[in-house]
């Protein structure tokens, strides 16, 4: 009997165009394949870094995807690793990398407090970078169902149709409808500083949310923008 493949979208967040490092990286993976899996790929370029991340996350939810991939295209030896990556059969698992700067290794990646790895390696954290990420779309597909105050409304041009979007990766979104006037709600923390305060209190009112939405979808958020008032290096 013939197993069903996952679909799996392995997409890629631009400001500009790709590197020739990332598009060599590529080809091989496209022509050979991931086990297991129908691969397909997608480039969004946008205003911001994270504007493509949560267009790249609309988009797979809505093609109806199994799995999504998230690469930077600056990464090196990404290919190395993504079967390592694609092993763990859990909900969200990133590889972590260092921040580009001149010095010690600065390693963007915040361990949960008590956490231990795991004889497979996984180490549980309360933020990472999100330039190597696997997320199973259901998850999305939770977040987009169950915490409707991070949906907006956006269009790509003044004459169209508006349509419904969500701030799975903080981009500053402001407004009406979000989870409160002119205050963005994180959901993945991007390049975070270690700041193990703002992170944990960030995770906690997330999990709150989740638990408390359908009771009180308007949930208090005064605790989160306090510790977010000092996470100074969260880049986009």
């Amino acid at each position: 009997m013939e197993t069903k493949l996952k679909r799996l979208l392995i997409a890629t967040p631009l400001r500009e165009g790709a590197s020739s490092n990332y598009v060599q990286q590529l080809i091989p993976l496209i022509k050979n394949g991931v086990r297991g899996y129908d691969i397909h790929t997608l480039f969004i370029a946008g205003p911001s870094v994270n504007f493509a991340r949560n267009e790249i996350a609309f988009y797979a939810m809505n093609e109806g995807f199994d799995e999504l991939v998230q690469i930077d295209e600056d990464l090196m030896h990404w290919e190395r690793y993504l079967p390592r990556l694609m092993s763990h059969d859990v909900d969200i698992v990133a590889g972590v990398y260092c921040k580009k700067k001149v010095g010690k290794p600065f390693w963007l990646f915040t361990p949960k407090p008590g956490a231990t790895a795991q004889p497979d390696g996984l180490l549980e954290v309360t933020g990472v970078a999100t330039g190597f990420l696997r997320t199973k779309v259901d998850v999305l597909r939770k977040m987009f169902t169950h915490n409707p105050d991070n949906k907006f409304t956006a269009k790509a041009h003044e004459g169209d149709p508006a349509t419904v979007r969500y701030d799975w990766f903080r981009m500053g979104v402001m407004g009406k409808g979000t989870a409160k006037p002119g205050q963005a709600a994180p959901w993945v923390l991007e390049d975070a500083t270690g700041n193990a305060k703002a992170v944990k209190a960030a995770t906690d009112y997330l999990t709150k949310a989740t638990a408390d939405t359908m009771a009180a979808p308007k949930a208090d958020t005064s605790a989160l923008d306090a510790a977010l008032d000092n996470l100074a290096d969260i880049t986009t």
